[in-house]
């Protein structure tokens, strides 16, 4: 068995953990429950989370990961691509 040589398109992520600080303000005398944070950061408007993670923040890096594949082509030996996908 020969191999054989394909291309392939895909769509991929990869995932950056930041640690990111933000002022909040809060009502109530007391420190809030960790839930009440949480809710609270995942109801911030759109952006203002981006806006906290800049290449500063970036605490690390996880591994790319497939999505999607879009597109997979066979090359034959002239050169040609065949469609597989």
């Amino acid at each position: 068995m020969t191999d054989q040589i394909i291309s392939v398109q895909a769509k991929a992520v990869v995932v950056a953990v930041h640690d990111v600080s933000l002022t909040l303000r809060v009502p109530g005398g007391r420190a809030p429950r960790r839930e009440y944070v949480e809710r609270l950061l995942g109801e911030l408007a759109p952006g203002v989370l981006d806006a906290a993670c800049t290449p500063g923040t970036i605490d690390h890096h996880r591994a790319a990961e497939v999505l999607d594949v879009l597109d997979v082509q066979a090359l034959a030996a002239g050169g040609e691509a065949v469609h597989v996908l």
